[in-house]
């Protein structure tokens, strides 16, 4: 089940259920429900049709929109009712000296039956209904985000990497100042949700940090089978393991990197926002062995969910697993390697689609990791405790706070927190909404730390 559709499935019962108590109605509740379900799918629907894609991840603005879908048509079918059963007992009262029986009012638009005017509709055709839409809802988003590999490349080179757990296209991005015969350094960056490889682009600008810092940038792009809305499936058990699923594929598409360009292996860095950035806590987790750093952009730690229900929960409340737990579980996700990883974490402070507790728990995960993979065991030698900080501006824009956690006297986590910075990537391009000019440049701020820290 998508999770975008598990959402407007929950939020239409929900809506069908308090309509149907707070009206007294003898109906039951099924019928409310069902119709509640209908709504919130076509509200979905027709925003994923004229929103703009790529703002969001886990997309508040559709699930207001089924929110909205679903009241909405429970009032129509309510007036509709109404108007139906006036009109039967105005005819009622002027026949009523013609008749044997007196007409009985029905409700027109349920019961077993389904009535409008003369049409009669089963309710299974309701149901049919909500098993379309998602079907009509893939084939949009297919429009809307298409495979990057249906249409010539807009900048780099697209390819394709598949194996048993799967296929990504990604797109490869090689500096200005590539050369064949030298070794250059790797950043993969994964979108979010309701995004591909352009759109991730405009937002980041990160091609031009790229050819000023003589990296190559890999995008990959998540199959649209796998999650027609374009999102890392996270929240998958079967994702937060080593060299399985989509990690496993991610990771085929890294190796497929270094086997067709000149790459640095000792320089491979990882970052992500929102879905992308929770895959990227998994991959750096799972992975501390291919990657030298990673930085997780308004996303959520390593196994802040293990099922769809969590992860409706997990954004706007946080882990739903302590992160000392989870610290340690990633740890022996690398097979318990005795290898520190640098992590930095960015996170807006208005966020409210993936709230800022998240960059909290990230942070703590990830210390917590880092202790266990200094010399395996767990005796707080790395701490989720900033060993400075200080408060930054952007000229003309927003305030931040920078936390430095060293580690041995190197700096071995950073935390950003970005005042008045929502959830889109912070500065870039500056192109609104995909990205705040009036925030720090994210891009440069996430290579400047990766500079500092080679494998």
């Amino acid at each position: 089940m998508i999770i975008f559709w598990f959402t407007w499935l929950i939020i239409g019962a929900v809506v069908g259920l308090v309509a149907n108590y707070s009206m007294r109605t003898h109906q039951r509740a099924i019928n409310d429900i069902v119709i509640g379900i209908l709504g919130a799918f076509i509200g979905g629907f027709l925003f994923n049709l004229v929103g703009i894609v790529g703002v969001t991840d886990f997309n508040i603005l559709s699930t207001i929109a089924a929110l909205i879908g679903a009241m909405m048509l429970l009032i129509v079918i309510r007036l509709l009712n109404r108007r139906q059963i006036k009109n039967i007992h105005l005819l009622e009262d002027a026949t009523a000296d013609h008749l044997v029986e007196p007409i009985q009012p029905r409700n027109i638009l349920y019961g077993p039956l389904v009535k409008i005017d003369r049409l009669r509709v089963h309710q299974l055709a309701l149901v049919g209904l909500i098993v379309l839409l998602p079907l009509l809802d893939m084939a949009l988003l297919l429009v809307r985000i298409p495979n990057i590999s249906s249409r010539p490349p807009l900048f780099g080179m697209i390819e394709t990497y598949s194996d048993e757990n799967g296929q990504l296209d990604y797109l490869v991005y090689t500096p200005s100042d590539y050369q064949p015969d030298t070794e250059t350094p790797l950043l993969v960056l994964l979108h979010g949700c309701m995004q591909d490889p352009y759109i991730l682009e405009t937002a980041s600008a990160m091609r031009s940090v790229a050819d000023e810092n003589n990296f190559m940038v890999v995008y990959p792009q998540q199959n649209a089978i796998s999650s027609p809305h374009r999102c890392w499936n996270w929240y998958d058990k079967d994702n937060q393991q080593r060299d399985r699923g989509e990690p496993a594929l991610l990771i085929g598409v890294v190796d497929q990197v270094k086997q067709n360009y000149s790459v640095d292996a000792n320089r491979v860095y990882i970052a992500g926002i929102s879905s992308g950035g929770a895959m990227t806590c998994i991959m750096a987790s799972c992975y501390r062995d291919v990657f030298a750093a990673a930085a997780v952009h308004s996303g959520m730690a390593y196994e802040s969910s293990n099922s769809i229900f969590q992860a409706l929960a997990a954004p706007l409340s946080g882990s739903q697993l302590s992160p000392e737990i989870a610290g340690q579980d990633a740890y022996e996700c690398s097979g318990t390697e005795q290898q520190t990883i640098p992590v930095i974490v960015l996170h807006g402070m208005i966020d409210s689609v993936v709230i800022p507790v998240n960059a909290d728990d990230t942070l703590e995960q990830m210390a917590q990791m880092d202790d266990y993979a200094d010399d395996g065991t767990d005796n707080d030698s790395v701490l989720a405790q900033p060993t400075s900080t200080e408060t930054r501006q952007v000229e003309g824009g927003h305030t931040y706070t920078v936390e430095n956690f060293e580690f041995g006297g190197e700096l071995l986590l950073q935390r950003y927190l970005i005042d008045g910075l929502w959830h889109m990537w912070s500065g870039g391009s500056g192109i609104p909404p995909l990205s705040d000019p009036q925030a720090p440049n994210a891009s440069q701020i996430f290579w400047d730390f990766f500079q500092s820290h080679p494998m």
